[in-house]
């Protein structure tokens, strides 16, 4: 049996956030409806109904680019992702997605350091 490895740069928060990844193929954008369950510095965790954006698969089909926007109380966050892995639970009926953050604005990441402050201290 191969032993976990934790390779985490940085703690994971739980939150419950509405998040919509819009993904671009070619020149259609299409956007898919999530909810935020993990964040952090690095990535988060997304659940999502189904991989499909339009008729292109969210993470087969590679979309360029892929954000994340998600609406929260102290501003809109918009980062770019890319997908890293998705699992199925049987258990809920729904995808789990794990990406990580791949840049974003001074403004965005400065969002992202305060939400993420602000979890730390809760």
């Amino acid at each position: 049996m191969v032993e976990f490895q934790e390779r985490r740069k940085g703690p994971r928060y739980l939150v419950e956030w509405h998040g919509l990844p819009h993904a671009q193929f070619a020149r259609q954008v299409h956007t898919v409806s999530c909810d935020v369950c993990e964040i952090s510095r690095g990535g988060a965790r997304l659940r999502c109904a189904g991989l499909l954006a339009g008729s292109r698969h969210l993470v087969a089909d590679g979309p360029d680019p892929l954000q994340l926007e998600v609406m929260l109380p102290i501003g809109l966050l918009t980062l770019p992702l890319a997908c890293r892995w998705y699992d199925y639970s049987a258990e809920t009926g729904l995808f789990v997605l794990g990406v990580a953050f791949t840049g974003g604005s001074a403004t965005d990441l400065a969002l992202l350091n305060e939400v993420l402050r602000q979890l730390g201290h809760l």
